[in-house]
This record gives structure tokens, C-alpha cells and sequence, in this order.
């Protein structure tokens, strides 16, 4: 593989291109993260073609639609993100890829399993272009360095994993108003805010899918007004959701569309055991437990999460991208930090992989995006060595999330709002590669 970092230096090639659609986390974080990673903005789409101009004009993007098509069919797009509410993203992205363009969905992939399927489909009608979705968890150098942690064994299987995010979110908050955002049937709530990325990342670092999950929700709002009338309007998405998750006992086959891989064998593991992720294959799955509350008045914002194995624990802070690695009669050892795990750390780190991708063709096979990650070992806050270590983390693009990851995902996503209808019945996800 090349690291980007070093061949962006010896070759002078064009900054690839991006269009974006969407004006909420594309315009706010993807505009300046991309431009940070070193990728070209050039197109922004808004329904509106005054407003589309004027943000553009703003924000120095070269131009401005306010038609999907015309974007997707502007020769200057290598790249088109897709951050349009869940409701457009099945069409919108179906679009770019028949245009000929590369694709990166936002999360969740769709309204159903059944939508995301026909993304994947028309991905695997185009075969060399890029069809990701915006996992950008996957490459904060701080979860690589859990993931290789998990995956060579030193702290033995991994016995439970609990992910928490409490805070009060924009669109729960007092004086909101109603929006896709507080509706199931335009894909809001906040599971399908946060806990599609928790999803993604359990299975990214266990290598095992979802077989089953159970569920509570609660809206915690029963209605806001209508932003034009003003009238009561029924919230039908989750402002609260507390989920626990089974996961197969096996490692499973991850295909990251042109290159299909099992995840990593772990090295054998410090005292001696089998070639087995996390220490030993027979050792029971690990449990999953996942709590969201998008209203907690007063309280400060809290997401992180808590990954307890046999001979140590992990703790990982999504708002500070830190990592601390806690083994039993050592000094706890940090890594990682940046700044917020989506916004700060992971867009950027997902740009600099983007590029390299699209740099290599669309193959995501062999090639390395370098990663940035500071390391240090610490006994209290107060005790602590920086070392930088740009050159030890690197994400492998075939780690990217691919759209067949989006549908996994997705189908865990409706077992989950399944569940959460039925009061927590046990709801079993199929677990086959679509």
C-alpha cells in the first residue's frame, strides 16, 4: 500500500473534486474537513438555486445547483457526498452513481433495508466507482489503535461493549421545531443519528454481525409545532433509545466491495492461545448494550465508549477522539485526541482516504491512507510523554465502510425500531451478506 501523506508530496496530481448535497453537516463540516484533507469543493446543491448561489458564494464553492441531475452530470464532480435527509439519499445516490460518479452516503443509508438494497444494487451495476458510507468513525487513528489492540489479543476476548451518548440534540431541544428529524417515517430519531455508527463500529472492531436485538424507545417529546402553522404535530421518531444486541459467534466475512476479505486473524495471543480474534474464537460473543437520550436538561454533553475484555479495558471519548487503554498492574496508556470523533478528527482522516481511493481508481485494495495519532502512557493527569505517531496508524481503504456495510447496518437499524414497537421483544436480523 502507499501512505497519502508521503505520495500526495511526490505527485503533483490534481486535488480530486467533490459535490456536495446538502446544507446542514455538508456545508458545516464536510466544506472545510475536505478542504482540510486536501480535496477540491466544487459544487453545492440547495432546492433553492438564490440560496445554493449565495451559499456558494459564501463559502467559495466554484458552483451552485439547485437540480441533483445537474450536479451529478457536471464533468468537474469527481465525488458526490450525499448529506440530504434520509428520505432523498436512496434516489439522490442512485443518481450520482448512474452519472458516473463516485458516491458517499451519509448514514442511515436509507428508510429500510429493503431501500438500501437498491443502492447497493446500482453500486454493483458500477463496479469502479466508489460507493461508501460515511462511517467516519472507522478511520479516527484512535479506534485504530483499539482495533489492532482488540485483534492481537494482549487483553483477551472482549467481554462486553457499552455505548453511551447523552445530551440535548438541536432537533429535541426547546423551541425546535418539527422537522424529518422527529419523524420514523423520514428516517429521524436519535438512533438513527448516533447508534447506526455504534452499530457500524461493533462490527467494524469485532469482525461479527448482529444477529439479534432488543430494544425500548421513547420519543420524550410528544409533539412541536409546525415551523409554517404552527400546529401540534405528533413526533414518531425515537428522542430516546436503549438497545442491547447479540452478535454471531464467529468471525464473519467482510466484503468492502472490490476487495472481499476475512477480518484479520489476531496474532496468538500473550500467553500462549489460539489464532482467534480477541484471544480465543470459542470465548462467547461479546454484549452490546447502547443508550441514547437526546434530551438531558442542564447536563453536559457525554458519548463515549467502554469496551471491558478479559485482562484490561478500553475507554474511548467520541468528543475528544481519546482513547485510554487500562491493563491490569500498568500505567494507563492514552492515544489518540483532536477534537470531536465525527467532526474534527474522522471527516478529515475519511477525506485523506477518499483521495487515495479515488487516486487509485476506486480499487480499494492495498492502498493505506496515513493517519495521525498522538500516544502517550500516563499515570493521572498530570504525568504525561506526547509522541507523535503518524507513521504507526494507518487505515487500510479496504476498511472503508462500503455500501454493503450500509445495509447490514440498516437491517439492524429496523430491528431495532422494531423491537422498540413491540416493547423490547427479542427481533432476529438477518445476518447474511446481501
Amino acid at each position: 500500500g502507499h501512505d497519502i501523506f508521503s505520495a500526495s508530496k511526490a505527485e503533483p496530481a490534481p486535488a480530486p473534486s467533490v459535490g456536495i448535497i446538502g446544507t446542514g453537516w455538508g456545508l458545516k463540516v464536510q466544506v472545510p474537513q475536505f478542504r482540510k484533507a486536501g480535496m477540491h469543493v466544487a459544487a453545492i446543491f440547495s432546492r433553492s438555486q438564490a440560496r445554493a448561489a449565495e451559499i456558494a458564494t459564501a463559502n467559495g464553492i466554484d458552483k451552485a445547483y439547485s437540480s441533483v441531475a445537474e450536479l451529478c452530470a457536471d464533468p468537474a464532480v469527481s465525488l458526490v457526498s450525499v448529506v440530504c435527509p434520509t428520505y432523498e439519499r436512496c434516489g439522490y445516490a442512485i443518481t450520482a452513481l448512474e452519472a458516473g460518479k463516485h458516491v458517499l452516503a451519509d448514514k442511515p443509508m436509507a428508510l429500510s433495508a429493503a431501500e438500501a438494497e437498491q443502492m447497493l444494487a446500482a453500486a454493483r451495476a458500477a463496479p469502479d466507482q466508489l460507493a461508501l458510507l460515511d462511517f467516519e468513525l472507522r478511520a479516527v487513528p484512535a479506534v485504530q489503535h483499539i482495533k489492532q489492540l482488540l485483534a492481537s489479543g494482549e487483553l483477551g476476548a472482549p467481554l462486553h461493549f457499552s455505548f453511551r451518548c447523552l445530551g440535548n440534540f438541536g432537533f429535541l431541544a426547546d423551541g425546535a421545531t418539527y422537522s424529518h428529524w422527529v419523524t420514523r417515517e423520514g428516517g429521524g430519531g436519535v438512533f438513527s443519528a448516533v447508534g447506526t455508527h455504534f452499530v457500524d463500529l461493533t462490527r467494524y472492531l469485532t469482525g461479527r454481525e448482529v444477529v439479534a436485538v432488543s430494544a425500548m424507545q421513547h420519543p420524550l417529546v410528544d409533539s412541536m409545532p409546525d415551523p409554517k402553522t404552527g400546529t401540534p404535530t405528533p413526533v414518531t421518531a425515537d428522542g430516546m433509545t436503549c438497545a442491547n444486541l447479540k452478535l454471531s459467534k464467529g468471525m464473519t466475512t467482510v466484503n468492502t466491495g472490490p476487495a472481499q476479505q476475512t477480518l484479520q486473524k489476531s496474532p496468538r495471543s500473550v500467553d500462549g492461545g489460539s489464532d482467534n480474534a480477541g484471544g480465543d474464537m470459542a470465548a462467547p460473543s461479546p454484549l452490546i448494550s447502547i443508550f441514547i437520550s437526546g434530551r438531558c436538561p442542564g447536563r453536559p454533553f457525554e458519548n463515549n465508549l467502554i469496551i471491558s475484555c478479559e485482562r484490561g479495558s478500553i475507554s474511548f471519548d467520541l468528543l475528544t477522539s481519546e482513547a485510554v487503554v487500562f491493563r491490569q498492574g500498568r500505567d494507563a496508556e492514552s492515544v489518540g485526541g483532536g477534537g470531536n470523533a465525527w467532526s474534527d478528527v474522522g471527516t478529515p482522516a475519511l477525506g485523506h482516504a477518499l483521495i487515495a481511493a479515488m487516486r487509485a481508481g476506486g480499487d480499494l485494495r492495498g492502498a493505506c491512507a496515513g493517519g495521525i495519532a498522538t500516544s502517550r502512557t500516563c499515570d493521572g493527569p498530570s504525568k504525561t510523554s506526547d509522541v507523535n505517531s503518524a507513521a504507526e496508524l494507518k487505515i487500510r481503504l479496504s476498511d472503508l465502510a462500503t455500501f454493503e456495510d450500509g445495509v447490514m447496518v440498516q437491517r439492524v437499524t429496523d430491528a431495532v425500531h422494531a423491537s422498540g414497537a413491540r416493547g423490547g421483544a427479542w427481533v432476529e436480523v438477518d445476518a447474511s451478506r446481501p
